[in-house]
């Protein structure tokens, strides 16, 4: 008799734990459902408030990373030569997107969840999918599915060879003079941007300053250039996800006789970025 009551016992817990898993899925339960959108609500409304501003902050956002998305995903991002931000599945953004920010369970997977906006520009929605977990007692961010479909190798570049491109062949040198830099007196960075049918590099070295990046043509006319970051070649001050943030990344521009050029890393003699900056030395080689 005990037998049977203790048999009798164990199969109602395991009626219970197969109805709770029917019910609620293998994953999360529906009180961790609105722990986790809560969540992704706050970390988005924090994230594209933050990358909206002219001036961002990129400690904020490095700590938004942190926090919410786990380290593996940051090193899979990383990895990979992205020309957009994965986060918002786009390569710029708007305050706007937050009022039709919507953020709710996927109810086909239950580990996965919806983000979701209407993207101004394109006047089309834009929907992204996000896998959970649970790390040292908090929900992070493990992998944007839309992502999955992006090849290392994947880049929406012009073609380097076409006519307009050859137009900017050269190399390109600004040399900035900071008078009063308030700790070292009078400074200088020298910038570099080279265009030829290889590709094109980025580079900066001086005062406070030491990177180079490759980069890649996104639009070109006989008025315009427009560069986008591919991959660091040296320097390591900002992820790739961040300068993928900005597309495009530089631009240089001929006007009157004289090339310009204006990227967030290019500094005026004010501390000034995304400004129009004269290039001091242009040698063009449009072979």
């Amino acid at each position: 008799m005990k037998y049977k009551i203790v048999l009798n016992f164990f199969y109602c817990i395991f009626i219970f734990t197969l109805l709770n898993l029917s019910v609620y899925g293998n994953t999360f339960s529906p009180s961790q459902d609105k722990q986790i959108i809560e969540m992704l609500n706050h970390f988005y409304k924090s994230y594209i408030s933050e990358i909206s501003k002219d001036k961002i902050n990129f400690s904020v956002i490095n700590s938004l990373k942190n926090k919410y998305l786990t380290s593996s995903l940051q090193d899979k991002i990383n990895s990979l030569e992205l020309s957009y931000d994965p986060i918002i599945d786009a390569q710029d953004s708007s305050f706007d997107w937050l009022d039709t920010l919507k953020i709710e369970k996927n109810k086909q997977k239950d580990d996965e969840f919806l983000i979701s906006y209407m993207d101004t520009y394109s006047k089309k929605t834009i929907v992204i999918a996000v896998s959970i977990i649970e790390e040292n007692k908090q929900y992070k961010i493990n992998n944007f599915l839309n992502m999955d479909s992006v090849t290392k190798n994947s880049t929406n570049a012009i073609d380097s060879n076409n006519r307009s491109n050859k137009f900017w062949y050269g190399k390109y040198n600004v040399t900035t003079v900071f008078n009063d830099t308030g700790d070292v007196g009078s400074a200088s960075v020298d910038y570099e941007i080279l265009i030829d049918k290889d590709g094109c590099t980025f580079s900066g070295y001086g005062y406070r300053t030491g990177f180079e990046y490759k980069c890649a043509i996104v639009k070109s006319n006989d008025k315009e250039i427009s560069l986008k970051y591919v991959n660091t070649i040296d320097g390591d001050s900002l992820d790739k996800a961040t300068l993928a943030l900005k597309t495009p990344l530089l631009t240089i521009s001929f006007n009157n006789n004289q090339y310009y050029t204006k990227s967030f890393l290019i500094y005026d003699n004010n501390f000034n970025t995304d400004v129009d900056v004269k290039v001091n030395t242009v040698k063009l080689n449009t072979k």
